[in-house]
């Protein structure tokens, strides 16, 4: 992917699984807070997985590991990174 993946991006993908529009500042919110269950939270990360050609660790694959969006957001991005 030739695009700089940041947080506005990701969010972006999010977007379309919890049906909200989201901004910077709903990163402190938590993924129930967004809208998001334990069905979204894995079509999340198969989006995430297929769009971005990322790897979630097996242990990641588990909504309660994120405290809040921020935390899942800079996930994403880490994992693009080479």
């Amino acid at each position: 992917m030739t695009n700089k993946i940041n947080q506005e991006y990701v969010l972006k993908m999010i977007e379309g699984n919890v049906g909200k529009n989201l901004v910077l500042s709903d990163l402190e919110k938590t993924l129930e807070d967004i809208g998001m269950d334990s069905i979204i939270f894995i079509k999340t990360v198969v989006l995430c997985e297929t769009s971005l050609n990322i790897t979630f660790e097996d242990e990641m694959l588990v909504i309660s590991k994120f405290e809040n969006l921020d935390q899942f957001v800079n996930y994403v991005i880490s994992k693009t990174v080479n």
